[in-house]
This record gives C-alpha cells, structure tokens and sequence, in this order.
C-alpha cells in the first residue's frame, strides 16, 4: 500500500488550524468566564440594594417609634391641653343614634372636661388637662377585635396589629385620620337591650393612644359612658386600675375620700376604680361626672403630682 506524505504547506494548515481551534476554545471559555462574572456581580449588588432599602426602612421606624415615645412620654409633662378624640359608633342601625342623643354626648364630653380641669387643680396649677372632640359615624355590626387569651407575644402582636386596622378603618369614615390627637377612644354605641340592666366595657393601650369603650347607650347612660371613657384615657396615660379582682374598689388607693370619717359610704368615685364605694365590701357605679374623683395615687401616676 502506498503511504501518504504531508507536505511542509500542509503541515504548516493542520497547525495553524489547531491554533485557531485552541483560540476559538480559549475565547468561548473566556466569554463564559465573563458572563459568570457580570451575573455575580449583578447578584452582589442587588443584594446590597435590598439590604440597603430594608436598613434604611428598619431606621425610619426606629426613628418613629423613638420619636411617638417621646411624644407619648410628653403628655404627661401637662405643659400643655391634651387633644383627645372620642370617636362616637353607632353600631346598631343606621340612625339608631339620633341627632339629639349626639349632641347631648357633646355637650357631657364639656362637663366631663370641666370636671377633670377642676381634679387637676386640687395638684397643681395648669391649663386645662383636656380638650374633648366628639365625631359621629353609622357603622352598624363593627366590633372591636377581641383580646387575645394567649399571653403571648405573638399573639400580642396580632392583637395590636388587628386594633389598629379597626381603628384606623374608622378614622377614616369619620374624617379624623389626618388628625393628631394625643389619644383617642372609640366609644361603641348600641341600643340598649335591658332597660333594667345596661352595660359598658372598656379595654385600651396602656401607656399607649388608643382606648375602646363599648355601651349601650341612651341618654341615663351617658355619663357613665364618659367616666369609663376617662377611666381609659388616663390608662393611655400610664394610670393603673384601682379596683380588686372581686371589682371592688381597692382600699385606700380607690377610694375618693381615703381619710373620710367614716369611711363609709364614699361620696365619690375614683376614676381608675370605676365605683363609688358604699362599703368595705360593696360599690355603685357612678350615677354623675360629679363623683367622679381623681385620687392622689393616681394623680402621681399620670403626672399631676410628683
């Protein structure tokens, strides 16, 4: 058989052809490299944006919590009125609050203001502690999320979060969302059902700005209706409960008179215990604003005495 020879010119193609391959090779990898490269870089840089967007909105809210603090804490300086909304909800049929009813509200939340600017002056001397605003929307069937019965912090958590969506909700149906009162209570309006036994409830932040006092209203009931709505302002201003685990009012800090001769029956009501005591044993429920008393303990607990 005959035996093939490459000439030197071909020799010279076949290793100029692998050169080519090889850097055609070298090219291609070094492409990939590239592309590898700019996908990494692409990756590190979103990631230092996100960490970035998530850094800068972690600072705003500490910044806003640090600053709702202090203004929070500022209240209780009382260099000035506190503005405080009470927002009135019908929650029974639309109208079922009439007109008349409203105003009346209006003009008690005045009483109520008056009776605590004449408390504060039994302490110190001042301006007057509050001004009360009283709006009035329907909003038939809402209620307030109930309190958690898990102690837990999340389910704290949970709780806060669903409060704040009810009251932001009625914020705006009743035009005050833009409105920076320094505490708000929402005071939840149905008809009464018991003529002979008629109730009201109240939950609220403590130490925080939102309170919620639920109530069949009519007109007997509406100040009551207000003390339970002080009773809750003063717990967005710190003040702790003054009655016992039997409801009672704690003796002497829930009493309106502690040094009274004889002690019984008390001729007023200390705000945070909710009852005027008729004995050791025994409370009423407040029949007028003008039992309502501020005593020193509680005094002392928002401010008003040092």
């Amino acid at each position: 058989m005959g035996s093939v020879r490459l000439s030197d010119r071909d020799r010279a193609g076949s290793a100029a052809g692998s050169r080519a391959d090889s850097g055609a090779s070298g090219r291609g990898e070094s492409e990939r490299n590239d592309d590898d490269g700019g996908a990494t870089r692409s990756k590190r840089l979103f990631f230092r944006i996100r960490v970035a967007i998530l850094l800068t909105i972690l600072v705003g809210v500490i910044l806003y919590a640090w600053g709702d603090a202090r203004s929070r804490a500022a209240r209780n300086d009382w260099s000035r009125t506190l503005d405080v909304g009470i927002i009135l909800v019908n929650t029974g049929p639309s109208g079922s609050l009439d007109a008349e009813l409203v105003e009346a509200l209006r003009e008690r939340a005045r009483a109520l203001g008056d009776r605590l600017d004449g408390q504060l002056h039994r302490y110190r001397e001042g301006s007057p502690p509050f001004a009360f605003e009283v709006f009035a929307l329907d909003a038939e069937g809402e209620r307030a999320p109930a309190p958690p019965e898990d102690e837990g912090v999340v389910a704290a958590l949970r709780y806060a979060w669903d409060l704040r969506r009810f009251t932001h909700s009625l914020d705006e149906r009743s035009g005050t969302a833009d409105r920076r009162f320094d505490s708000r209570i929402y005071l939840l309006a149905s008809p009464v059902v018991n003529e002979r036994r008629k109730t009201v409830e109240g939950l609220s932040q403590d130490g925080g700005r939102i309170g919620v006092v639920e109530v069949e209203l009519d007109r007997t009931m509406l100040d009551f209706a207000l003390f339970v709505v002080a009773h809750e302002l003063f717990h967005t201003l710190g003040a702790p409960d003054q009655y016992g685990v039997d409801g009672h009012p704690k003796v002497p800090d829930g009493l309106a008179d502690p040094d009274r001769l004889p002690r019984y029956p008390q001729d007023g009501a200390e705000l945070m215990a909710r009852h005027r005591a008729t004995s050791e044993h025994q409370s009423v429920p407040p029949e007028s604003l003008d039992e309502l008393t501020v005593g020193a303990t509680t005094a002392r607990a928002i401010g008003w005495q040092r």
